[in-house]
């Protein structure tokens, strides 16, 4: 139980489908304590069993969830992904706010977050679950916008990551997150 003064008023983004679990906020709360501006939480598919298509969704997202869970614990900052995530009020003003025009604006937001001196976390321990997409076309159409927000992503912020003034390792970090779509799509 939180009292009045003891709540905060940082953002989330729940889709609108999403289900959580009693402790679901007590859990990503915790990440948001001290220096750490963001936490993305694990995504799962509630309907996993409709069709093959939401069953591998639902594969898809525990392997990524997964290799986040890993570069979480060897400290590579994390990245913020849609449904179930929370950002610190004070870290979105500090990097220029939501670019409303992005079409990935939630990486948009970790990006300019991390570049501003930001750090992102992958909380594991609990998850959002929303509906997976069931109909092949629907699914192709969600992936390429996708692949192109991650491209334009990557075409804005490229050379101010290159310059930026953080560690070689989390340079390639971001660019390789970046790229993830954008190779999955030519796949």
């Amino acid at each position: 139980r939180t009292s009045a003064s003891n709540m905060r008023s940082d953002p989330g983004v729940f889709d609108a489908d999403t289900k959580v679990k009693p402790e679901y906020l007590k859990t990503v709360v915790n990440y948001l304590n001290g220096d750490i501006d963001g936490v993305q939480t694990r995504v799962k598919m509630f309907n996993k069993n409709e069709n093959f298509l939401a069953r591998m969704q639902h594969v898809e997202f525990s392997t990524f969830g997964n290799t986040l869970i890993a570069k979480d614990n060897l400290d590579h900052t994390g990245f913020l992904g849609g449904n179930g995530q929370f950002v610190k009020k004070q870290a979105i003003i500090d990097c220029g706010r939501w670019d409303g025009f992005a079409v990935t604006e939630d990486l948009n937001l970790a990006i300019k977050i991390m570049l501003n001196g930001g750090k992102i976390r992958y909380c594991g321990e609990c998850a959002v679950y929303q509906e997976a997409v069931t109909e092949w076309k629907a699914f192709f159409r969600q992936r390429v916008r996708w692949a192109i927000g991650n491209f334009e992503t990557l075409f804005v912020y490229l050379p101010q990551i290159l310059g930026a003034k953080i560690s070689v390792a989390k340079k390639f970090n971001i660019i390789e997150h970046i790229s993830f779509y954008s190779f999955n799509l030519l796949i």
